[in-house]
């Protein structure tokens, strides 16, 4: 019996070797058109609940954002992904998916859908 072995995910300390994380969000039954940017700061709905949030910079629906202290990029590339980068790789994959999985869980309720992300690992 063979066993596949996966890759281990980086830890913190790998953190500074990849110095942006890259997280696309995909929603299948809803339109990323939907949501309310209405409410100042106009980024404010993708702050997951429960952090420090603070607006950095916004443009046409797109912008940075500081999470906990961590800066965070939002961009629509293809208008089916909202692709969620962690600019200044200060946290391991784990951590940062955590805080990608609680932007997905206010997005959805916004939505009224199912929000989905993946991690996407940087070209070797």
């Amino acid at each position: 019996m063979t066993r596949e072995v996966s890759k281990p995910m980086p830890q913190a300390e790998d953190a500074m070797e990849q110095p942006e994380l890259v997280f696309k969000l995909s929603c299948a039954d809803a339109s990323w058109e939907a949501l309310d940017y209405g409410v100042p700061p106009t980024l404010s709905l993708f702050f997951p609940e429960g952090s420090v949030c603070e607006q950095l910079n916004y443009g046409q629906w797109e912008g940075q954002v500081l999470i906990d202290g961590h800066e965070w990029g939002f961009y629509y590339n293809d208008g089916v992904h909202l692709d969620v980068v962690l600019h200044d790789g200060g946290l391991s994959v784990e951590d940062a998916s955590l805080v990608v999985s609680r932007i997905c869980a206010r997005l959805s309720k916004q939505l009224g859908a199912e929000v989905r992300f993946k991690w996407m690992p940087p070209a070797s």
